[in-house]
């Protein structure tokens, strides 16, 4: 641990700029945030941006102190960074005053070696207890909710071959612990009580290959305005706890955006189709949808399935341009529609029965690297809302 903390404060201070024109903005903000899942947390995050002589941001860092319902205090340290071409890392760690932590960090060179290569890699370690589960199918009864404690060790290395300027192959090794425990909202039965036959409920220790083909065209990885994106990935799986046969999971996900000429309006579509097959998976190891990134009136992994496939689609209106704090900051609305189904076969019904949620989106783009997003989702399951960095898509 030490030698961690000595690695990180290097990172850090070797990296900022020196250069005397350099601009360190404080920006402290009210953290409000309500989610399915988690509850409300209010309390406070200050946001500190580094930009470079050129005014272009090159560091964030975001201590915050947050009062949740159900985890109680909890303090949070974030660094992002952002160098040439599109290299970027991050490393979040906090902790509640009780029982809930998390460690994590990433670092990714998509042009690595003269932009021959590309290479990423990521640690994560945390511990949640406000899981939720609901049982299989598209149909799963909001009265079967239950909650657990979600722990987990992953880790990732991923290193790809860059093909003319669009078209690259990677290969990644993923390797995740992960161990279920009693959850800590008092009012749902633990998932292990009511559904004590679930695969997985016991812990597993997934190694996982995947081999994935990519066309990326963007204009830009953070914040896209025009292009298009395709992946097609294919992941052979195994559960070493369960000493079972591997199991398969592969998928499809294509993006594209379209903007008016001087970019003030951006439509931004998404196609995502994943399949798994084989015996023993684990619940979490399943195909999925729910959360910020996917059906936004629903909590994390709400609907879980052998299959799923979605579509997304947003408006990204550019409505203001003003320099905050010394940065220069984009304020764009974004009403969207989340369309999507999990199942576990493709016959007549797989045009059936879809989750159809609306909503609206507020963000603030400094870029070319930061997206900061409030998402409200409606629908079915009431109004949700989702408060963080990145698109959706």
């Amino acid at each position: 641990m030490f030698f961690l903390i000595l690695s990180v404060f290097w990172i850090i201070f070797s990296s900022f700029p020196s250069n005397a024109e350099a601009k360190v903005s404080i920006i402290p903000l009210p953290a409000i945030s309500t989610s399915r899942n988690e509850g409300l947390e209010i309390g406070n995050l200050t946001a500190i941006l580094i930009t470079d002589e050129k005014g272009e941001l090159k560091y964030i860092m975001a201590p915050s102190v947050t009062f949740n319902e159900t985890t109680g205090v909890n303090l949070f340290w974030r660094l992002l960074g952002f160098q040439e071409g599109d290299r970027e890392y991050q490393i979040v760690t906090g902790h509640s005053l009780d029982v809930d932590y998390e460690f994590s960090g990433r670092y990714q060179d998509p042009k690595f070696l003269d932009g021959r290569y590309a290479y990423s890699v990521g640690l994560n370690f945390f511990r949640d207890t406000t899981y939720r589960f609901f049982g299989f199918t598209n149909q799963s009864s909001s009265q079967d909710e239950t909650n657990y404690t979600n722990g987990e060790l992953n880790s990732w290395f991923s290193f790809g071959r860059n093909f003319s300027q669009f078209y690259r192959v990677s290969l990644t090794e993923r390797v995740r612990r992960v161990r279920i425990d009693q959850g800590k909202v008092n009012n749902l039965p633990f998932t292990g009580t009511l559904f004590p036959d679930a695969p997985g409920i016991h812990g597993a220790m997934i190694l996982g290959h995947r081999l994935s083909l990519t066309y990326d065209s963007r204009d830009d990885i953070s914040t896209t305005t025009t292009g298009s994106y395709g992946a097609v990935y294919a992941q052979i799986t195994h559960d070493y706890d369960q000493n079972a046969s591997p199991f398969q999971k592969y998928g499809l996900d294509l993006r594209t955006w379209f903007p008016t000429a001087d970019k003030k309006y951006v439509t931004a579509l998404r196609g995502r189709v994943d399949l798994t097959t084989g015996q023993h998976r684990p619940f979490y190891e399943q195909s999925s949808l729910g959360g910020s990134d996917s059906l936004r009136d629903f909590g994390s992994q709400r609907f879980i399935d052998d299959h799923s496939i979605l579509f997304n689609i947003e408006e990204r209106i550019d409505f203001l341009k003003m320099t905050l704090f010394a940065v220069r900051v984009e304020w764009e609305v974004a009403p969207f529609v989340d369309v999507g189904k999990v199942f576990s076969d493709f016959g007549k019904r797989v045009w059936e029965d879809y989750q159809v949620n609306p909503g609206i989106g507020f963000r603030a783009v400094v870029r070319p690297n930061v997206v900061g997003r409030f998402d409200f989702g409606f629908g079915s399951a009431g109004v949700t809302t989702f408060v963080g960095l990145g698109f959706p898509f």
